[in-house]
């Protein structure tokens, strides 16, 4: 039975702001996917958080800019982060602020930590603190992917504590 009372336009204003929660859910889920495969070292997974020709640029406080661009590239900067059994690192994002700006384009601000473990069976300490500014779009697989991902750290520990 339908309501007589439900208009047609509420129906479809209830239906895009429904859009709109799976859009950003599915935009979180792509930033903790990110995280999971860069800890992990899952090269595939890593990839995937990226279109084709997406962009991965890092901004420190000394001024040094880092950047990668494509699966080539991207190989090379997993291949840097190799986890072992006496080190492992966690990149924990909070905070997460997404704009849609379309049906297939959104930006998102989030902060980030990155926790690092010391070879020495130390406590871990983190290694560096800051945030992501990122451009997403949605593929014709209807997957949200990072056109460009800036990770910006704004302090570093130089030396585990």
């Amino acid at each position: 039975m339908s309501d007589p009372h439900v208009r047609a336009a509420d129906v479809d204003q209830i239906a895009a702001r429904l859009a709109a929660l799976e859009a950003e859910r599915a935009i979180t889920q792509l930033m903790y996917r990110y995280s999971h495969a860069i800890d992990e070292n899952d090269l595939a997974a890593y990839i995937d958080c990226f279109t084709p020709d997406g962009i991965w640029t890092s901004e420190r406080p000394n001024g040094m800019t880092t950047r990668f661009q494509g699966p080539a590239e991207f190989a090379e900067f997993i291949r840097r982060h190799t986890v072992t059994d006496q080190w492992r690192m966690k990149h924990i994002t909070v905070h997460p602020s997404i704009t849609l700006l379309s049906d297939s384009e959104a930006a998102a601000h989030s902060y980030f930590l990155r926790i690092d473990t010391r070879p020495d069976d130390g406590p871990s300490y983190i290694w560096a603190m800051g945030h992501y500014l990122d451009r997403c779009v949605r593929g014709v697989d209807d997957t949200w992917r990072f056109v460009e991902r800036k990770v910006v750290v704004e302090d570093r520990s130089s030396t585990p504590q």
